[in-house]
């Protein structure tokens, strides 16, 4: 028993699953067309697929594409906020002499100084102070305005400064976010068991190194793939991606690129760079930015971007398709215009045509006299980009010059390509030699409108011819996404199996390989074939958990051990079912659990919280929370409403079962029970106990759950409930037979004051006092000890102001000793058998108990049926067979 979280992968926690890829990214995945093409294609391979992606919306999501999980984590970005509040108080500080004045204490000296002037107290003095507290706030009111322009300059010239300086730019320091981001997702790709972590981009190389070493502790071994999307080294530069963060990006692929399993990336030239620049034993393989092409008729395809932006085929149209930074060069298309009458251009911007670039671009237009010619468009989906684009004249990629750009074949290209669409580029040197290569356009200087328009009148003076070229060009055939896709699922391959070379260069692999055994091949992930008229990717659905093995948790209270013996109860009757509980240790009464934590951990470790979270979330079927009490730590306070919620959006099914006192409303119980310890309710052990009934009463008024009750006094609160009974292990509570001269009275309170031990004391006392029975008062022992003394017991005195019985009294009715207690008329009426306990209450406790030791010898011989009525009820099957139909509910 301990706090780590069982492994569902490991021996005997049921059949091996489908290999299991999980793919890691640092946004939400939504627009990200090679994320998402990668996921699809490791689906289509036969493995099962999910992508962990940044949660846009603060809450956690999981929906499906086709085949692939996707869920969203929220990440709550604290490292990152605590450096900039500490980076923002330095920059509060300043020299004292130039410090803002403070208003609120120099408004405080005015009022003093004026009201000693009214009274008279210190006359010219006074005035005098006052003249020199103004002349002196005047000074200082100028020196900070001085002092607050020289800081705001100080500091923005230390950040222009800083952000050029590379030296030293260590990540941790520079980019924080990283290990919010692994704070979060951790937990979540723990939970999943990967059996492979293919990380897109170098911002989730630390997540996934660290999630392999996790599993590595564990004796796991996972495999990792580092999707390199772009040349990290040399990222173009724009807004906040200055040289120092670059340089601290940098930094995280040194530290870790050389843990990868393997490496993927974007072009030839890329591949060949980064193994040169780390000394990777492997190339990369390479993975083109290849777009999905569906077959489509002419009659589906319509319009196309012509008719979204209201312009007829006669017109000459450009188009720009992707994101819109200043390093993306689309300015440079927009100047051209000028030199290019009667020419439009339609940018399709990503992420939206509403941004604050695409906004500059239209002030550039409109500065240029051009902004009628220039369209902003919104993006359509990953599976409409080619056949959208297919009306345009010429396709535009106006790349900057920065290291990343000579490397880059971006996604657009080969839309224009499959879109048929001749092309102008910028001479960024990857993307000019395609277009040599192939023929398909023209290219022209970087940053040069005067140079791209000749371009551009080149390819419109080619014409018919040009376009026909590009039809027609084998780069079509060459370069499909079913191949680059096939590249994927053999590097995924050989490292889930061990077989085979990896892949590396174009060419080395034009068809799939055989998928892994047992699983679903191509398609059939699908269900079906996809219809070719609605593109390649699948729209995104709420997200079906597949079949689980049904598993119960339990948690967090196990008060008596009932969740525990619960659980054993239902494995026995219901071998299909798993079963978990979860305990807080106490260090007095800790019974068996499934995991167990101490109060501090649970309260404090926000790890440990979420890592079980998770798990669950994965694993669990069933949950039934105990006690009104969050059964996943501190993460949401002291309402289990947070848990609740997670558990259900993880397909959970939840229900609440309450022990006791967290239900037992002290102000019903005081107007129902004559002897009832709550009648003075401002008592402050009432009060406490009142807050928190209320509190669950509403929880359960609020929430639409199954409610389970373990005694069946508690139904008078939550009528609506469904009793659990309690269970005793009868192997463990032998018929005891006692040979005592002086029988031996045992209470065993776990709350005196409610179970009305200064009452039975005082009526206990006098037999005591005349040698008729010893007595023994179990408290602070172990359950084992406190167990040993109750076999021993003749008599048993449960309690005698509440009106219950509960886990005590029935131990002690199955080890045969004659129990005494407040049961009550209305508790008994609902229980089918009668309850064998002897009715007493304080008033009555006296004459009772003289009654049951004249009659002890006659009572000892019916102990089989005080026996036979905790089989009945209480060994367990009954609450199983009640457990089970929560199990059994969808």
């Amino acid at each position: 028993m301990s706090s780590a979280l069982p492994d569902p992968s490991r021996p005997g926690a049921g059949p091996a699953p489908t290999a299991h890829i999980v793919m890691l990214v640092g946004n939400d995945a939504t627009r990200d067309a090679r994320v998402r093409k990668s996921a699809l294609a490791a689906a289509s391979g036969g493995a099962r697929v999910t992508l962990v992606a940044l949660s846009s919306g603060g809450i956690r999501t999981d929906t499906s594409l086709g085949p692939v999980r996707i869920t969203r984590v929220p990440v709550s970005f604290d490292l990152r906020d605590a450096a900039r509040g500490r980076a923002a108080s330095r920059r509060a500080r300043g020299l004292p002499l130039l410090r803002p004045v403070d208003d609120e204490r120099d408004r405080l000296f005015r009022l003093a100084a004026a009201a000693r002037q009214r009274d008279g107290l210190e006359g010219r003095t006074a005035t005098w102070a006052l003249a020199t507290r103004e002349q002196t706030l005047r000074g200082r009111r100028y020196l900070g305005r001085v002092g607050a322009r020289v800081s705001r300059l100080g500091w923005g010239a230390a950040d222009r400064v800083r952000s050029r300086v590379t030296v030293a730019a260590a990540w941790r320091r520079v980019h924080p976010e990283i290990d919010d981001i692994e704070r979060a997702f951790g937990p979540v790709i723990d939970a999943l068991h990967p059996d492979l972590i293919h990380a897109h981009d170098v911002e989730m190389m630390p997540v996934a190194a660290r999630a392999v070493a996790r599993a590595r502790a564990q004796g796991r071994v996972v495999p990792w793939i580092y999707d390199a999307h772009e040349w990290v080294v040399g990222l173009s530069r724009y807004a906040g991606r200055t040289p120092r963060r670059i340089a601290a990006w940098a930094g995280v692929e040194r530290e870790y690129i050389g843990s990868a399993d393997a490496v993927i990336t974007v072009s030839e030239e890329l591949a060949d760079a980064l193994q040169q620049r780390y000394r990777l034993r492997q190339r990369p393989a390479v993975v083109l930015n290849i777009p999905p092409v569906p077959q489509r008729s002419t009659a589906d395809i319509g319009g196309g971007i012509r008719e979204a932006i209201g312009i007829d085929g006669g017109v000459p149209l450009l188009v720009y398709s992707g994101g819109v930074q200043e390093a993306r060069g689309v300015q440079t298309a927009v100047a051209a215009l000028a030199d290019l009458p009667g020419v439009h251009l339609a940018v399709v911007a990503v992420p939206s045509a509403a941004s604050s670039a695409m906004r500059a671009l239209l002030t550039q237009a409109t500065a240029l006299g051009v902004a009628d010619r220039v369209h902003a468009v919104e993006p359509v989906g990953p599976g409409d980009v080619v056949d959208f684009l297919r009306t345009a004249d010429i396709g535009l990629i106006p790349l900057r010059h920065f290291p990343s750009h000579e490397f880059a074949l971006a996604n657009k290209l080969f839309e224009y390509l499959h879109a048929g669409l001749p092309m102008v580029v910028s001479d960024c040197r990857a993307q000019a030699a395609f277009i040599a290569e192939f023929g398909v356009g023209a290219t022209h200087r970087a940053d040069d409108p005067a140079d791209l328009a000749r371009a551009v009148r080149e390819v419109l003076a080619a014409g018919p011819r040009l376009r026909a070229a590009v039809a027609g060009s084998p780069a079509r055939d060459r370069f499909t996404w079913p191949r680059q896709a096939a590249r994927i699922q053999q590097v995924q391959r050989s490292l889930l199996t061990g077989g085979g070379p990896i892949p590396t260069r174009i060419g080395d692999s034009d068809t799939a390989p055989s998928p892994l055994p047992g699983v679903a091949t191509s398609w059939e992930v699908f269900g079906s074939e996809p219809d070719p008229r609605a593109g390649l990717e699948p729209p995104e659905a709420p997200y079906l958990a597949p079949p689980r093995e049904p598993t119960l948790g339990v948690g967090p209270a196990n008060s008596a051990g009932q969740g525990w013996a619960w659980s054993q109860a239902l494995r026995t009757a219901r071998p299909d079912v798993r079963t978990e509980v979860i305990a807080v240790r106490n260090g007095v009464y800790d019974y068996p659990a499934d995991i167990t934590v101490s109060k501090d951990q649970f309260r404090r470790d926000a790890t440990w919280a979420l890592n079980l979270r998770e798990h669950a979330r994965e694993t669990w079927t069933h949950a039934l929370v105990e006690a009104g009490r969050p059964i996943f730590g501190g993460l949401g306070g002291v309402d289990p409403r947070h848990d609740i919620a997670a558990l259900q959006a993880g397909g959970v099914h939840v229900g609440l079962v309450f022990h006791g006192s967290e239900i037992r409303d002290p102000r019903a119980h005081a107007r129902t029970h004559a002897f009832s310890p709550f009648a003075k309710a401002t008592d402050p052990y009432t009060a406490k106990l009142q807050a928190v009934v209320d509190r669950n009463l509403e929880l359960v008024a609020d929430l639409d759950l199954p409610v389970f009750v373990s005694t069946p006094d508690q139904l008078s609160y939550l009528p609506g409930a469904t009793w659990l009974p309690v269970v005793v292990d009868l192997d463990a509570w032998v018929l005891h037979r006692s040979h005592r001269q002086i029988p031996l009275v045992v209470h065993a309170p776990s709350n005196p004051l409610l179970k009305g031990t200064a009452e039975i004391e005082a009526a206990v006392q006098p037999f005591v006092d005349a040698g008729r029975v010893e007595y023994r008062r179990v408290t602070g022992l172990q359950p084992a000890e406190a167990a040993g003394l109750i076999r021993q017991a003749d008599i048993v005195i449960d309690q005698v102001l509440l009106g219950l019985y509960g886990v005590l009294a029935c131990e002690a009715l199955a080890s045969g000793a004659v129990v005494v207690g407040l049961v009550g008329p209305q508790i008994r009426s609902r229980v089918a058998d009668p309850i064998p306990i002897v009715e007493a209450d304080p008033s009555t406790l006296p004459e009772v108990l003289a009654q049951v030791l004249n009659d002890l010898p006659q009572l000892a011989e019916d102990a089989p049926g005080r026996r036979e009525f905790v089989r009945r009820w209480h060994d367990g099957r009954e609450s199983a067979s009640r457990l089970g139909q929560f199990i059994d509910q969808p």
